[in-house]
């Protein structure tokens, strides 16, 4: 009786053990897309004036 409750026991630590493993795993895949996501903003953030101020240079040379 005990062994057979002492292997069930160990048997659902087995099953919550992976399945926080797989959990870790999918929170640093996060952390990784969530990095790569502020880069990408950060890049725009100062990319979008300097854009648009090469654009309106070129559009007054193209003017005179």
């Amino acid at each position: 009786m005990k062994a057979e409750i002492l292997l069930s026991v160990k048997e659902t630590l087995s099953k919550t053990q992976e399945e926080i493993r797989k959990t870790e795993k999918a929170i640093e895949k996060q952390r990784e897309d969530m990095r790569m996501e502020s880069g990408f903003r950060k890049f725009l953030f100062w990319a979008t004036p300097i854009l648009l101020l090469a654009q309106t240079i070129v559009l007054i040379i193209a003017l005179l």
